[in-house]
């Protein structure tokens, strides 16, 4: 049977959408939460963020469990980001471009990149999620406020906890930065040659802008990279070092005091106590929270 052109076009359209339809179911969303789909691809992508960090720490979690557990944590995203929409709370451009800038300087511009091909990230699939993740961390702060801890709070939480808190050690520290090895060496050369002290050669390539140069400081070992770590913890107190290689340039280091690790009174830790505490009830707020929200929801899982 011949079909008229009008009639082919007609046969032709009804094939083009059974095949978009059946596309379509090929292609169902993992979850829809009120009406807002969380595709496959997004559950894959966090479960081998998830999976990279049991990895690290050694653990390991049957993948299907997992799978579920990555799921019901995209679900809880989802209800807070819908929550926080109807609240007219979000992470402005200038928040986001701001975590965004501090992860790539953070890890070096070459890791990060490296890290956002390995993970199949576009630069604005990152602000997305970043958007995100800053926007549902203030959707917490709206649950529970910062003054939700008491002093009475803390000091109980001080003179209860079964292990002191720690003030680590510390340094006295002051620094030279040059922007290759042949100009520190050059420093030190000139220092031995002149006879002058670290801190007089500190004030002049500073004033002469030959170098960057700091101010002595408070800090700890974990502000460095292993080689410089590595070479703070031989140097004596009064005694300088390097060049070492670091974040930017080569440094040259002086150490004028140390102070050895040794519990914290109750006003030192008073600020991590408040952390621990506000996150703890911030957790259980949500959990709480998500968890009533889920039972009014319209929530269909593929």
């Amino acid at each position: 049977m011949k079909l008229s052109k009008a009639a082919l076009n007609v046969f032709c359209l009804s094939m083009a959408l059974g095949m978009l339809f059946l596309g379509g179911c090929r292609k169902k969303p993992a979850a829809v939460v009120d009406g807002d789909a969380i595709t496959k691809a997004m559950v894959d992508r966090a479960l081998k963020e998830r999976l990279a960090e049991h990895k690290i720490q050694g653990l390991t979690v049957a993948g299907e469990a997992m799978r579920q557990a990555v799921l019901e944590q995209i679900i809880a995203q989802r209800l807070m980001l819908q929550a926080a929409k109807e609240l007219k709370i979000t992470a402005t451009d200038e928040e986001t471009a701001m975590e965004i800038d501090f992860q790539k300087k953070s890890a070096g511009e070459e890791a990060f990149n490296k890290d956002l091909k390995e993970k199949g990230l576009l630069i604005n699939d990152l602000r997305q999620q970043v958007k995100e993740k800053i926007t549902i961390a203030k959707f917490m702060e709206n649950l529970v406020p910062d003054g939700s801890v008491t002093e009475e709070e803390i000091r109980e939480y001080y003179k209860a906890s079964p292990m002191p808190f720690l003030m680590p050690e510390s340094l006295l520290l002051r620094f030279i930065q040059t922007g290759t090895e042949a100009q520190a060496k050059a420093v030190l050369a000139e220092m031995k040659d002149t006879g002058i002290s670290f801190d007089k050669m500190a004030d002049t390539l500073g004033k002469g802008k030959r170098a960057i140069v700091s101010d002595y400081g408070w800090t700890g070992y974990e502000a460095f990279g292993p080689e410089i770590k590595s070479a703070l913890k031989k140097l004596k107190a009064g005694s300088h070092g390097g060049p070492y290689k670091g974040a930017g340039g080569i440094y040259l280091l002086r150490i004028k005091e140390r102070q050895t690790q040794r519990p914290e009174t109750l006003e030192e830790a008073k600020d991590k106590i408040k952390a621990i505490l506000l996150d703890n009830k911030r957790q259980a707020a949500v959990a709480h929270w998500v968890a009533d929200r889920r039972g009014k929801a319209k929530v269909a899982i593929n």
